[in-house]
């Protein structure tokens, strides 16, 4: 199975993010990506992924897929279309 991956999952995870309502979205990402671990889901990581990414973090592709290698996260990356919509074209 694979899975597109939202930005806003990795952030939570880097920064700790705990929402108003005291919900600790750094743990429900970090279950995720445990999830994603033993059940072996691929994510699928777009370069609009990783340009929020480093936009919001401060974090470079290179430096994200590091993060994913070091948590045993099975991952793919894809390239966007030059219009935004993200093609079927992989990557290893």
């Amino acid at each position: 199975m694979r899975v597109y991956l939202d930005s806003n999952v990795l952030i939570s995870f880097l920064r700790s993010e705990i929402d108003g309502a005291f919900n600790l979205r750094f743990q429900q990402a970090a279950d995720f990506f445990s999830f994603c671990r033993t059940k072996k889901i691929r994510l699928v990581l777009s370069d609009f992924f990783f340009s929020e990414v480093e936009k919001i973090f401060f974090l470079d592709k290179a430096s994200a897929m590091e993060i994913f290698r070091q948590q045993q996260i099975p991952f793919e990356k894809i390239r966007d279309a030059p219009d935004g919509i993200t093609t079927r074209i992989f990557q290893k």
